[in-house]
């Protein structure tokens, strides 16, 4: 009968001190965890994700962000790559997660763009393999390939830093047309749709989907929902991040308020109004 680890609860193959393969070489590093609660904490990972690092991680995986777990039985871990010019915000994602990071910190360098044969400038960090982050690849990756959970929820930090990877503001001021569009190009059409609805959900309006090339898809927010967009996530937009923060030119938004004699004016200029006042407080 195979003996079990005293650390935890993969077999034992040394049999002298109890451990598995991975306890037994930490004990040789670290000394002997049953001798301290903190062993675990400092040398194996941390205990758990506060919930701004958990909103960070699901919304970036919503966006640019990959897991990897090199094979069955091993840790995950999580990569961020983002272009050189997005490093205040790449800076301030890592002082979130400070102390899941590999002690290489952020990386700069060069990277070849395979579709247009340019070179760019990049910036990125990955995190330790941890224990912590395997309920979430497990969640989000199937047969090595990221999708979207059933059981996902959508809360305003997690569509703040999903939009801050995938999400545009666009505004036409000979048409007076407002929009937002989120790059879900990533995802299969049913991932999507899924998305589409949860998003609708949260923001308590339409959500479109269009197709673009590829049986790609993206999804797309009216003038309405962009919005109501904006006012669930402002209070958590994240540092970093100033260029995609249309709403803080307050000019700009007093032009959003209604220059058509219809339903739709006045609904949209109350909105406004209200988003005006949250922009003034927040």
């Amino acid at each position: 009968m195979n003996k079990i680890c005293s650390n935890c609860n993969n077999t034992a193959i040394r049999l002298k001190r109890s451990f598995c393969g991975i306890c037994y070489s930490k004990w040789l590093r670290y000394g002997d965890p049953n001798q301290t609660s903190q062993w675990y904490k400092n040398h194996c990972g941390i205990l758990d994700l506060n919930l701004t690092q958990n909103n960070l991680i699901i919304g970036s995986l919503l966006g640019d962000a990959y897991m990897r777990r090199r094979r069955n039985g091993s840790n995950a871990s999580i990569a961020i790559m983002r272009a050189e010019k997005d490093l205040s915000y790449l800076q301030y994602q890592a002082q979130i997660l400070h102390n899941l990071l590999t002690s290489g910190g952020i990386f700069i360098g060069d990277k070849i763009d395979k579709r247009t044969n340019k070179n760019y400038r990049y910036c990125n960090f990955t995190t330790k393999c941890l224990t912590i982050l395997n309920p979430i690849f497990d969640e989000w990756y199937k047969d090595k390939i990221k999708i979207v959970p059933e059981n996902l929820t959508l809360t305003g930090e997690i569509v703040a830093y999903w939009f801050c990877d995938d999400g545009t503001f666009s505004y036409n001021s000979k048409k007076d047309t407002l929009r937002t569009q989120f790059a879900t190009n990533s995802f299969n059409e049913k991932e999507v749709n899924l998305l589409a609805i949860k998003l609708s959900n949260f923001i308590n309006n339409t959500v479109a989907i269009q197709p673009v090339k590829n049986k790609q898809f993206i999804l797309h927010l009216n003038a309405s929902s962009t919005i109501d967009l904006i006012t669930k996530i402002l209070p958590y937009f994240p540092e970093g991040m100033d260029p995609k923060m249309i709403w803080n030119d307050l000019s700009f938004l007093e032009k959003l308020k209604g220059k058509r004699n219809t339903i739709l004016k006045q609904s949209k200029s109350l909105k406004v109004d209200n988003l005006i006042n949250l922009v003034r407080n927040n």
